[in-house]
């Protein structure tokens, strides 16, 4: 009947029939012992009888489904390529839907198994002669690796070559021999040891595969798939398993609160791990839901039209160290001193701050930078990451000097190995192994790229590029034992995660998904303690809303839940808007119009109904800005300038209002002269799912502003140096003279602070000695609040370029009630005193003068509330290396 049979549909009905004949009474009172989720693997393992080796061959839709759940083998992307992978899916019931063809198959008489979509064959990977074997869809060669005999007996479909089933999932197991008896699998030994035992075991196929971005792990040797996931103010997700949507980086810089970051981080490492749990469950393993963040971002936001600003700490060395440590420590480090909870990866690796596309594309960008800069002003927060024990770095897409990033050894081998002692792996931004070839025109081709990246010390390709290290092992040109070093720094990581540890032994096994449910109120806290309070005229806010019958929310980000969200965003249970708030929270009248029709606000169409809704209500709320629709990875900003019709809007709201107070949502400043005529101006940030409720707790009182900027804001394009140039002089307060719109480090509060008995100690100091800052701050108002106490140093006698200033500690005085007194005590560490020699960049401590300040606020601050104290010391002795420091 095969024979006679003319055409693939008729052989499956003639095979079928045979087929369901011998085996239905091998099926008979066969009843569903699993549960196997969408997605599920199908590899190949010795036949036991499982009811993972059971199928049985659908005549009516040409389907192969599972006995026990009646489930179907599924090509992943439809099979329209060699690779694809195959997994178990739910049936689909409309056969006339063309993208369903990927479940249906044709067997062939000389026995193969092909896709009716694509022709392409069921493979067995590596010939499939190993327990574990990944089964994909390839192209049709007549190999034995593509050849199955149906069983009429036990209803299997079996490799003709290895004799091996199809199997559902992988049962392999550290806790099962052959496995448990493999050193890799040994808990009791430390991690980089099983690393190695793990990578002498690889073929240089799975050392490479290993490599890549999608890690499909090793079946064989029971390691299970894994990834990254992003992780900058919230974990990302699927849209399905929805998590926390935190203040962003740069707006919770504006806390200056250490613990507060601390907390966050501990919260988004809770859900990396509750998410990856839950998902793993479902048979998803990979990215968004990998263990692996690549989070934080440490870069200085030297620019304020760099549309990446908002993804890292601000402007500061010192502030963006800080912050970023506690980060770490708080995202790798939880209560299981054996595990990582997650790992932290520091990016992006090194000098990296613009341009994203204007006026230059950052894929072939190179930055020129003086060594000094490097060293004082883009080093010392990556400097910081590593000391707090990340576990990973990713170097960055553009080149520094000439160098790309991710080939530059002295980057990567010299200065964070051997000088850093960092041990773990490098990861590269996507694509940046590309750049190495395609932009940066530094190698000949993606192969040589590849040999260049893993030689300079990156490990891990986000790109395909690292596929030809096969190749380029087996030509001679990398030595195996190289690209070990790199895997075993991977694998030591992946261990340290705890993926091959009894479960029990692991706590972090026992969080689920439903931990976001417990992150409202540090959300809200997170938005609370960073929105900026930069102009409160006569004391107008807080407002007493039972003064008032009615009020307008006016604004393009009124009740756009996208100028909250800012980038790398997750999606989250919810986002709460300025409108939703006031509506929700009070009992006014809400008129609501937005003004604009989008955050570009191109024209005056919707400022008759804005006007008209201030006219009729007791006070204006204006919230606007910009959004990640203006500045995100790949967009710049050309102006700093608020977008559009903005400005005129403001200042027609104005004339028009009794009271009008301006929010603004953003990430880098948003700046316009019209500032000048609003009663009160609140700078908000991306604040996250709890936007609304923060800007309501601060308009209304219920919250006591303390957030300090974190970073400065110029009166407009004009104070800007041009992108493209990376030196240091007149950019960011700690080299600019004139004379900014806001400072750094500025904030007002609903009531007043006075600093007094400033005792710097010793006076004079011996190189490589620490300095002891304590002073008192007392709340001589008449409300509760938070002080963000900031401590500034200016050397007097460098023979050297230095900073004008620089902070060098700070500390948030909590719910300080009035008349209540605190003191803060600070260290300013040798590291905190170096300059840069001219001759051979060495960092130094040379003798001298050095001021000290202490206060709400910079010294010169004209618009700051509080006084700031000035005292200081005097270094001693000779010019002396940082480097003979202990």
């Amino acid at each position: 009947a095969l024979k006679m049979a003319t055409s693939w549909k008729l052989r499956v009905a003639v095979l079928a029939s045979c087929l369901l004949s011998a085996l239905l009474p091998a099926f008979a009172g066969h009843s569903a012992a699993r549960d196997f989720p969408d997605t599920t693997n199908i590899q190949l393992w010795t036949c036991d009888g499982s009811v993972g080796q059971k199928w049985r061959i659908n005549k009516d839709d040409s389907t192969i489904r599972l006995v026990s759940d009646q489930k179907c083998v599924d090509i992943s992307d439809y099979g329209t390529k060699d690779g694809s992978n195959i997994w178990l899916f739910g049936c689909h019931t409309d056969d006339k839907d063309p993208t369903h063809q990927n479940q249906e198959w044709s067997l062939n008489s000389n026995g193969t198994i092909t896709s009716t979509m694509s022709g392409m064959c069921i493979d067995a990977q590596d010939s499939g002669k190993t327990d574990g074997t990944n089964v994909q869809l390839w192209s049709c060669s007549g190999n034995d690796n593509q050849k199955w005999t149906l069983s009429s007996t036990d209803g299997t479909i079996r490799g003709v070559q290895s004799g091996l089933c199809l199997d559902v999932g992988s049962r392999a197991s550290c806790m099962e021999p052959p496995w448990s008896s493999y050193p890799y699998c040994n808990d009791q030994l430390n991690a980089e040891t099983r690393a190695k035992d793990l990578v002498s075991r690889l073929t240089l196929a799975e050392k490479v595969t290993l490599m890549l971005n999608d890690k499909p792990g090793v079946p064989r040797l029971a390691v299970p798939p894994f990834g990254h996931t992003e992780c900058t103010h919230g974990t990302l997700n699927d849209g399905q398993l929805l998590t926390t949507l935190f203040p962003q980086a740069l707006t919770v810089a504006r806390s200056f609160d250490r613990v507060l970051l601390h907390s966050v981080a501990r919260a988004i490492s809770d859900e990396v791990r509750g998410k990856h749990n839950t998902a793993n469950k479902m048979g998803k393993y990979n990215y968004p839901n990998g263990l692996i963040c690549w989070a934080p971002v440490l870069n200085i936001c030297r620019d304020p039209r760099w549309g990446r600003c908002q993804e890292g700490y601000g402007e500061d060395p010192f502030l963006q160290a800080e912050l970023g440590t506690q980060y770490v420590r708080g995202l790798q480090f939880g209560p299981d001193e054996k595990h990582f909870e997650a790992i932290a990866t520091c990016k992006h690796f090194d000098v990296h701050a613009g341009p994203e596309d204007i006026p230059a594309p950052r894929g072939s960008f190179d930055a020129v930078v003086s060594y000094r800069d490097w060293i004082e002003t883009f080093q010392p927060a990556f400097k910081a990451c590593g000391d707090a024990g990340a576990f990973s770095y990713m170097c960055s897409y553009n080149a520094i000097n000439g160098v790309p990033s991710c080939a530059n050894r002295e980057l990567l081998t010299k200065l964070l190995r051997e000088e850093w002692n960092f041990t773990g792996f490098v990861v590269s931004d996507c694509g940046a192994v590309s750049n190495v070839f395609h932009q940066h025109h530094f190698a000949r081709s993606d192969q040589e790229a590849a040999e260049f990246c893993v030689k300079a010390g990156c490990d891990w390709n986000c790109g395909t590029e690292y596929a030809q290290l096969y190749n380029v092992v087996q030509d001679g040109y990398l030595s195996e034992s190289t690209l070990d070093r790199s895997v075993v720094r991977l694998m030591t990581g992946f261990i340290m995660l705890g993926v091959l540890d009894p479960p029990d032994s692991v706590p972090y096994n026992k969080i689920d998904i439903s931990v976001v449910d417990k992150h409202k109120e540090l959300s809200r806290q997170a938005a609370q303690e960073s929105i900026v309070l930069l102009k409160n005229n006569g004391g107008v806010l807080p407002l007493d809303l039972s003064s008032y019958k009615s009020m307008a929310v006016i604004g393009p980000c009124a009740d756009d839940p996208v100028c909250a969200r800012g980038d790398y965003d997750p999606d989250p249970k919810y986002i709460v808007t300025p409108r939703g708030a006031f509506t929700n929270n009070t009992s006014l009248k809400v008129n609501y119009a937005p003004g604009c029709s989008d955050i570009n606000c191109a024209d005056d169409k919707g400022f008759g109904d804005a006007i008209a809704a201030a006219k009729e209500s007791d006070f204006t709320v204006y919230v606007g800005g910009i959004s990640k629709d203006i500045e995100s990875e790949g967009r710049d900003r050309a102006s700093i300038t608020i977008p559009g019709k903005q400005s005129d809007l403001i200042h027609m709201l104005k004339q028009n209002s009794k009271l009008l107070v301006v929010v603004l949502m953003h990430g880098a400043p948003v700046v316009t002269p019209e500032y000048q005529e609003v009663d009160a101006l609140l700078s908000a940030g991306y604040t996250g799912q709890e936007a609304g409720n923060g800007i309501y707790d601060i308009v209304t009182g219920a919250y006591n502003p303390a957030g300090r900027l974190a970073v400065t804001w110029y009166t407009g394009d004009e104070q800007l140096p041009p992108m493209v140039n990376y030196s240091m002089v007149n950019r960011t307060y700690r080299y600019m003279v004139a004379k900014p719109q806001f400072y750094f480090g500025y904030g007002l509060s609903y009531t007043t602070f006075q600093y007094s008995s400033l005792v710097v100690t010793p006076a004079n100091v011996q190189p490589c000695q620490s300095v002891q800052v304590e002073f008192s701050v007392a709340n001589t108002g008449k409300v509760p609040g938070d002080e963000v106490t900031q401590v500034y140093a200016s050397f007097q006698n460098s023979t050297v370029p230095t900073p004008l200033i620089k902070l060098v500690g700070f500390e948030r005085a909590y719910n300080l009630k009035p008349g209540e007194k605190g003191t803060m005590k600070m260290t300013i560490q040798p590291s905190q005193m170096t300059v840069v020699q001219e001759y051979d960049y060495v960092q130094v401590i040379e003798p001298g003068l050095y001021l000290v300040y202490a206060g709400g606020s910079q010294p010169g601050d004209g618009n700051a509330p509080s006084n700031v104290l000035k005292g200081s010391f005097t270094i001693m002795g000779k010019t002396t290396p940082l480097s003979v420091c202990k």
